[in-house]
């Protein structure tokens, strides 16, 4: 079974040169071509890799979160689309989920690269051997075996230099783990299968930043709690020094059926509105003008995002049955890089949003009553 590996950048070259050595070792019958190995000096790149696409009869594309929207991996995608049917066309995941990929690789059946996406990919190539087909117990014996050393290969994927913002990945997710967190999933060291929006995830992106914090979410109302004092109490000289805090709410004056999805409580307005006026006095509290750093939207929001310096932790909105968003407390969550392909463009979606939105100013004694809507008093028209 000739199987093609496509990648493209440092870190997916790495993953294809490991992933191919481990399923030849897994199912025998696999004659990987990856083409930093097998294209001959001298050889016209293009022509070789246009002929060997022609010529296997499976293609595995090594996906990571800085080359999911890269050109070349999309274009090699499209090009073994046309060649083969869905099945035999297998985009394998490191440090992402399914959920994340785009354009070309969207149409495919993605495996991760933990111990239950191994084994379906190596289930399906077995499937498509046809006469050689391993049986399954011989199979399943054979990638016990080979799942240590898979494991260990993944590690040396994870420690590929992918730049500056390795060194913010680190810290954050040393951070994670020191106040508690769950292990990340796969070998990736990127994915945690729970703990977003708790106190354990905002202890360590608070302890961790030492640029800048951003957070794009709805109340916020965990964040601003006496349980970070010790963060906003030097946020004030961090800011004056350079600091970069931004947060952004979900406006309680926002169109109907945005706030109708926006969560599942029936009393959720009321939620947000007393979140808001919480965070408000926070700031306040420690010196901070609120119109400074929180902006209220008014917009259908898709994901979650924080910003740890140029670490990005976020989560996809989830919905029940009736569309209306869930909590994300302690929901599993990603972690990448602000300047990797993705997370740039959570970075660009958030500074969007931002731009867009409305600095969160005003007389909060001009309110009332905490449950009624929120008095245009707390936002600066125009602004």
């Amino acid at each position: 079974m000739k199987v093609f590996f496509s990648w493209s950048g440092n870190r997916s070259k790495k993953f294809a040169e490991e992933l191919s050595y481990w399923l030849k070792r897994v199912i025998q019958t696999v004659q990987p071509w990856v083409s930093n190995q097998d294209i001959s000096a001298g050889s016209r790149w293009s022509t070789e890799i246009g002929n060997s696409l022609a010529g296997h009869d499976i293609g595995i594309i090594c996906v990571t979160p800085e080359n999911m929207e890269a050109s070349w991996i999309n274009f090699e995608a499209g090009a073994l689309s046309k060649l083969f049917d869905q099945s035999r066309v297998c985009p394998v995941l490191f440090g992402m989920l399914p959920g994340q990929l785009k354009g070309p690789l969207s149409v495919f059946q993605a495996s991760t690269c933990d111990k239950e996406g191994m084994w379906k990919l190596v289930q399906n190539l077995n499937d498509l051997q046809g006469d050689l087909k391993i049986e399954d117990v011989v199979l399943q014996d054979s990638f016990k075996l080979r799942w240590p050393d898979f494991e260990t290969r993944m590690k040396t994927v994870s420690e590929i230099d992918v730049g500056n913002t390795r060194e913010s990945l680190d810290n954050v997710l040393d951070a994670l783990q020191h106040h508690g967190l769950p292990k990340c999933l796969d070998c990736s060291n990127y994915y945690f299968g729970k703990g977003f929006e708790t106190h354990s995830m905002y202890s360590s992106v608070s302890e961790a930043s030492e640029q800048r914090l951003m957070i794009l979410g709805r109340k916020n109302r965990k964040f601003f709690d006496k349980e970070y004092k010790v963060f906003f109490s030097q946020l004030k000289k961090k800011i004056d020094e350079g600091f970069d805090f931004r947060c952004l709410f979900l406006n309680p004056s926002a169109p109907m059926h945005v706030i109708q999805t926006a969560h599942v409580d029936s009393d959720f307005p009321q939620q947000l509105q007393q979140s808001i006026i919480k965070a408000f006095k926070f700031l306040q509290s420690h010196d901070i003008d609120p119109s400074k750093v929180c902006r209220l939207y008014q917009t259908t929001r898709n994901y979650h995002m924080v910003f740890s310096d140029n670490s990005v932790l976020f989560t996809p909105v989830q919905f029940d049955v009736s569309g209306k968003a869930i909590s994300l407390t302690n929901t599993s969550f990603t972690i990448t890089g602000a300047k990797f392909g993705i997370g740039e463009n959570m970075l660009r979606i958030f500074n969007e949003i931002w731009d867009s939105s409305t600095p969160l100013a005003g007389d909060l004694e001009a309110i009332p009553d905490p449950w009624c809507s929120l008095d245009c008093s707390l936002v600066k028209k125009g602004s």
